[in-house]
C-alpha cells in the first residue's frame, strides 16, 4: 500500500510539473512571437511613411522583415508538429530518395545570415550519400538543431556540420563550442516544453525543437543522441537509414 502512495504522489507531482511547463510555455511562445512581429510591424510602417528610402536601406529593412518572417514561420510549424504529437497522431511524412550531402549544404545556406558572427564547417565524405527520407522534414531537423548551435554558443566560435556514411546508416553531426549541458539536462532535452535554462535571462527558445527532432527522426527509422558537457560544448548527432 505504501508503494501505492508514494506512485501517486509521484504522478501528481510529474502532472504539476508538467503544468507548470505548460505555463511557462504558453508565457515563452506568447514572447517568441511577439517579438518578431514587432520587428516586421516597425520595420514595414518606416518603409510605408519614408517616401524617398534609401534603395540600400529599402532592400536592408525587407530582409530584416524576411529574416523575422521565417522566424515566425518556423514557430508556427513547431506548434502544428507538437499538436500532432500531443494528439497522438503520426506527423505527415513523404518520404523520397534524397541527397543527404545536398540537403545538408542547403541547410547551412539558410544560416549565410550569421556568417558575420560564426564560422560554419561542412565535412562531407566523397561518395554519393543516399537515403529515403522526407527531406522537408529533414531539413526541419537541420534547422532545429543548428539553430540551438547558433543559440548556445558565443560569437566567434565555430559550427560544424559533419555527415559520415556508414554500413547500413548515415551518421550526421551538429557540433558547437557553447555552453553545454549537464547530464541531468541532457536526459530531459526531449521533454515537451523543456528548456535547460527557463529563467528570466534565458536564451530564447519554445523547448520544441529536440522533440520533434526526436520524433521525426524515430519516425524514419534512425536514432538521435546528444553528446555534451558543462563549458565543453554539444554535440548532436543523429541517423537515417541508407537506401
Amino acid at each position: 500500500e505504501r508503494g501505492g502512495v508514494v506512485t501517486f504522489l509521484h504522478e501528481v507531482t510529474r502532472e504539476r510539473e508538467i503544468e507548470k511547463l505548460k505555463s511557462e510555455f504558453v508565457s515563452t511562445a506568447a514572447h517568441e512571437l511577439r517579438t518578431p512581429l514587432s520587428t516586421i510591424l516597425g520595420f514595414s510602417e518606416l518603409i510605408l511613411n519614408e517616401r524617398d528610402l534609401p534603395a540600400e536601406d529599402l532592400r536592408e529593412y525587407v530582409g530584416i522583415i524576411h529574416q523575422k518572417a521565417e522566424g515566425l514561420a518556423l514557430i508556427v510549424s513547431d506548434l502544428l508538429d507538437i499538436s500532432r504529437i500531443e494528439a497522438g497522431d503520426s506527423l505527415p511524412l513523404e518520404p523520397e530518395q534524397c541527397d543527404l550531402k545536398e540537403l545538408c549544404e542547403d541547410a547551412l545556406l539558410g544560416f549565410k545570415v550569421y556568417g558575420d558572427k560564426y564560422t560554419f564547417e561542412l565535412s562531407l565524405p566523397e561518395t554519393e550519400i543516399s537515403v529515403k527520407a522526407d527531406r522537408f522534414a529533414i531539413a526541419q531537423v537541420l534547422e532545429n538543431i543548428l539553430s540551438n548551435a547558433v543559440k548556445y554558443s558565443p560569437e566567434g566560435s565555430v559550427i560544424t556540420l559533419e555527415v559520415d556514411a556508414q554500413k547500413e546508416e548515415a551518421q550526421i553531426c551538429v557540433a558547437d563550442q557553447g555552453m553545454g549541458m549537464f547530464p541531468e539536462q541532457v536526459e530531459r532535452v526531449y521533454d515537451k516544453f523543456y528548456r535547460a535554462d527557463a529563467s528570466n535571462t534565458a536564451i530564447p527558445g519554445t523547448g520544441l525543437g529536440m522533440t520533434i527532432v526526436k520524433h521525426i527522426v524515430d519516425a524514419h527509422g534512425g536514432k538521435v543522441w546528444i553528446d555534451s558537457a558543462p563549458q565543453q560544448g554539444t554535440r548532436v548527432y543523429f541517423t537515417l537509414p541508407l537506401s
